[in-house]
Protein backbone atom coordinates (compact mmCIF):
# COMPACT_ATOMS: atom_id res chain seq x y z
CA UNK A 1 0.00 0.00 0.00
CA UNK A 2 1.02 3.64 -0.42
CA UNK A 3 1.59 3.87 3.34
CA UNK A 4 4.79 1.86 2.72
CA UNK A 5 6.28 5.05 1.23
CA UNK A 6 5.13 7.49 3.92
CA UNK A 7 8.59 7.46 5.57
CA UNK A 8 10.46 7.30 2.24
CA UNK A 9 12.51 9.90 0.40
CA UNK A 10 13.00 9.57 -3.35
CA UNK A 11 16.30 11.28 -4.15
CA UNK A 12 17.18 12.05 -7.74
CA UNK A 13 17.32 14.37 -10.71
CA UNK A 14 14.74 15.41 -13.29
CA UNK A 15 13.77 11.79 -13.95
CA UNK A 16 12.72 11.44 -10.31
CA UNK A 17 10.78 14.74 -10.40
CA UNK A 18 8.28 12.86 -12.52
CA UNK A 19 7.11 11.06 -9.37
CA UNK A 20 5.51 14.27 -8.16
CA UNK A 21 4.52 15.48 -11.64
CA UNK A 22 2.61 12.29 -12.42
CA UNK A 23 1.42 11.76 -8.82
CA UNK A 24 2.94 8.30 -8.64
CA UNK A 25 2.17 7.66 -4.96
CA UNK A 26 -0.23 9.30 -2.55
CA UNK A 27 2.18 9.72 0.34
CA UNK A 28 5.93 10.10 -0.20
CA UNK A 29 8.73 12.67 -0.02
CA UNK A 30 10.57 13.85 -3.11
CA UNK A 31 14.01 15.45 -2.92
CA UNK A 32 14.82 15.89 -6.58
CA UNK A 33 16.05 18.65 -8.84
CA UNK A 34 16.66 19.07 -12.55
CA UNK A 35 20.33 18.68 -13.43
CA UNK A 36 21.60 17.36 -10.12
CA UNK A 37 24.21 14.61 -9.91
CA UNK A 38 26.01 12.50 -7.33
CA UNK A 39 28.27 15.41 -6.31
CA UNK A 40 25.95 18.41 -6.57
CA UNK A 41 23.39 17.00 -4.10
CA UNK A 42 25.68 18.53 -1.46
CA UNK A 43 25.32 22.02 -2.95
CA UNK A 44 22.07 22.11 -4.96
CA UNK A 45 19.33 23.72 -2.90
CA UNK A 46 15.62 23.10 -2.51
CA UNK A 47 13.10 25.08 -0.49
CA UNK A 48 10.91 23.55 2.23
CA UNK A 49 8.33 25.74 3.95
CA UNK A 50 10.27 28.85 2.99
CA UNK A 51 13.62 27.55 4.23
CA UNK A 52 16.44 26.65 1.84
CA UNK A 53 18.39 23.44 2.35
CA UNK A 54 20.93 21.61 0.27
CA UNK A 55 19.39 18.40 -1.00
CA UNK A 56 21.63 16.40 1.34
CA UNK A 57 20.76 18.50 4.39
CA UNK A 58 17.05 18.33 3.55
CA UNK A 59 17.28 14.56 3.86
CA UNK A 60 19.48 14.19 6.92
CA UNK A 61 18.38 17.24 8.93
CA UNK A 62 14.77 17.87 7.94
CA UNK A 63 13.12 14.67 6.75
CA UNK A 64 15.25 11.94 8.40
CA UNK A 65 13.49 9.11 6.52
CA UNK A 66 13.44 5.40 7.27
CA UNK A 67 13.98 4.55 3.59
CA UNK A 68 15.75 6.34 0.74
CA UNK A 69 15.36 5.39 -2.92
CA UNK A 70 18.12 6.96 -5.01
CA UNK A 71 18.42 7.33 -8.77
CA UNK A 72 21.36 9.49 -9.87
CA UNK A 73 23.80 9.30 -12.75
CA UNK A 74 21.89 10.26 -15.90
CA UNK A 75 23.25 13.81 -15.56
CA UNK A 76 26.76 12.51 -15.08
CA UNK A 77 27.47 9.96 -17.78
CA UNK A 78 27.27 12.69 -20.42
CA UNK A 79 30.12 14.60 -18.76
CA UNK A 80 32.19 12.50 -16.34
CA UNK A 81 33.95 9.12 -16.48
CA UNK A 82 31.92 6.28 -14.99
CA UNK A 83 34.53 5.44 -12.34
CA UNK A 84 34.54 9.06 -11.11
CA UNK A 85 30.75 9.04 -10.84
CA UNK A 86 30.76 5.80 -8.87
CA UNK A 87 33.41 7.20 -6.52
CA UNK A 88 31.28 10.30 -5.84
CA UNK A 89 28.19 8.10 -5.45
CA UNK A 90 30.02 6.08 -2.82
CA UNK A 91 30.92 9.24 -0.90
CA UNK A 92 27.25 10.28 -0.90
CA UNK A 93 26.17 6.87 0.35
CA UNK A 94 28.78 6.78 3.10
CA UNK A 95 27.65 10.21 4.30
CA UNK A 96 24.01 9.12 4.35
CA UNK A 97 24.85 5.95 6.25
CA UNK A 98 26.81 7.97 8.81
CA UNK A 99 24.14 10.62 9.33
CA UNK A 100 21.12 8.29 9.19
CA UNK A 101 22.02 5.08 11.01
CA UNK A 102 19.36 2.44 10.57
CA UNK A 103 17.96 3.99 7.40
CA UNK A 104 17.44 1.52 4.54
CA UNK A 105 18.99 2.77 1.30
CA UNK A 106 17.82 1.47 -2.07
CA UNK A 107 20.04 2.19 -5.07
CA UNK A 108 18.21 2.22 -8.41
CA UNK A 109 19.89 1.69 -11.75
CA UNK A 110 19.56 4.51 -14.25
CA UNK A 111 17.05 3.99 -17.03
CA UNK A 112 17.80 3.25 -20.70
CA UNK A 113 17.66 5.68 -23.60
CA UNK A 114 16.00 5.35 -26.98
CA UNK A 115 17.84 4.18 -30.09
CA UNK A 116 17.63 7.70 -31.46
CA UNK A 117 19.24 9.18 -28.35
CA UNK A 118 22.09 6.69 -28.49
CA UNK A 119 22.66 7.54 -32.16
CA UNK A 120 22.90 11.26 -31.33
CA UNK A 121 25.47 10.78 -28.55
CA UNK A 122 27.00 7.30 -28.76
CA UNK A 123 30.00 8.30 -26.65
CA UNK A 124 27.94 8.98 -23.54
CA UNK A 125 24.48 7.49 -24.02
CA UNK A 126 25.38 4.18 -25.60
CA UNK A 127 23.87 1.12 -24.00
CA UNK A 128 27.42 -0.07 -23.31
CA UNK A 129 28.18 3.04 -21.25
CA UNK A 130 24.88 2.83 -19.38
CA UNK A 131 25.45 -0.85 -18.64
CA UNK A 132 28.97 -0.09 -17.41
CA UNK A 133 27.59 2.51 -15.01
CA UNK A 134 24.77 0.29 -13.76
CA UNK A 135 27.03 -2.74 -13.29
CA UNK A 136 29.54 -0.74 -11.24
CA UNK A 137 26.71 0.90 -9.34
CA UNK A 138 25.35 -2.49 -8.36
CA UNK A 139 28.77 -3.64 -7.18
CA UNK A 140 29.18 -0.47 -5.12
CA UNK A 141 25.73 -0.84 -3.57
CA UNK A 142 26.06 -4.49 -2.62
CA UNK A 143 29.58 -3.98 -1.27
CA UNK A 144 28.05 -1.58 1.26
CA UNK A 145 25.20 -3.91 2.17
CA UNK A 146 22.55 -1.90 0.33
CA UNK A 147 19.64 -2.87 -1.85
CA UNK A 148 19.86 -2.59 -5.63
CA UNK A 149 16.86 -2.36 -7.94
CA UNK A 150 17.24 -3.00 -11.66
CA UNK A 151 14.81 -0.32 -12.86
CA UNK A 152 16.61 -0.37 -16.22
CA UNK A 153 15.26 -3.80 -17.09
CA UNK A 154 11.80 -2.92 -15.80
CA UNK A 155 11.34 -0.24 -18.46
CA UNK A 156 13.60 -1.45 -21.31
CA UNK A 157 12.47 -3.28 -24.43
CA UNK A 158 13.83 -6.66 -25.51
CA UNK A 159 16.97 -5.06 -26.96
CA UNK A 160 17.65 -2.91 -23.93
CA UNK A 161 16.43 0.44 -25.24
CA UNK A 162 13.73 2.70 -23.84
CA UNK A 163 10.59 2.01 -25.87
CA UNK A 164 9.35 4.96 -27.90
CA UNK A 165 5.91 4.43 -26.35
CA UNK A 166 7.16 5.59 -22.93
CA UNK A 167 9.89 8.03 -24.02
CA UNK A 168 9.81 11.81 -24.04
CA UNK A 169 11.09 13.65 -27.12
CA UNK A 170 14.66 13.90 -25.75
CA UNK A 171 15.01 10.13 -25.65
CA UNK A 172 15.93 9.67 -21.99
CA UNK A 173 13.11 11.20 -19.96
CA UNK A 174 9.80 9.33 -19.75
CA UNK A 175 6.16 10.22 -20.18
CA UNK A 176 3.15 8.99 -18.19
CA UNK A 177 3.44 5.39 -19.36
CA UNK A 178 6.98 5.14 -18.01
CA UNK A 179 5.80 6.33 -14.62
CA UNK A 180 3.40 3.42 -14.57
CA UNK A 181 6.06 0.77 -15.23
CA UNK A 182 8.66 2.12 -12.79
CA UNK A 183 6.40 2.42 -9.69
CA UNK A 184 4.80 -0.95 -10.48
CA UNK A 185 8.28 -2.47 -10.34
CA UNK A 186 9.06 -0.76 -7.04
CA UNK A 187 5.87 -1.87 -5.27
CA UNK A 188 6.42 -5.48 -6.34
CA UNK A 189 10.06 -5.42 -5.20
CA UNK A 190 9.86 -3.89 -1.74
CA UNK A 191 12.77 -4.19 0.66
CA UNK A 192 12.95 -6.91 3.27
CA UNK A 193 14.99 -6.78 6.44
CA UNK A 194 18.40 -5.23 6.86
CA UNK A 195 20.50 -7.21 4.38
CA UNK A 196 21.37 -6.28 0.81
CA UNK A 197 19.52 -7.94 -2.02
CA UNK A 198 19.51 -7.54 -5.78
CA UNK A 199 16.63 -8.38 -8.07
CA UNK A 200 17.68 -9.89 -11.37
CA UNK A 201 16.01 -9.22 -14.70
CA UNK A 202 14.07 -12.44 -14.20
CA UNK A 203 12.72 -11.14 -10.90
CA UNK A 204 14.81 -13.46 -8.74
CA UNK A 205 16.04 -12.30 -5.37
CA UNK A 206 19.77 -12.73 -4.81
CA UNK A 207 21.72 -11.98 -1.65
CA UNK A 208 24.71 -9.68 -1.72
CA UNK A 209 27.08 -12.62 -1.66
CA UNK A 210 25.41 -14.37 -4.63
Amino acid sequence: PDTYFADTVFLGDSITTGFMLYKVFEDFIQVAKIGTNTESVFTDEIEIDGVKYTMFDAIVDHYRPQKIYIMLGANGINTYPVDWLIEKYGILIDQLLTRLPGCSIVIQSITPVTREREAKDPEHYSLANIHDFNDKLKTMALSRGLYFLDVYSAVADAEGYMPDAIAASDGYHMITEGYELWPRYIVTHTIRGGSAFAFTQEGLLKGASA
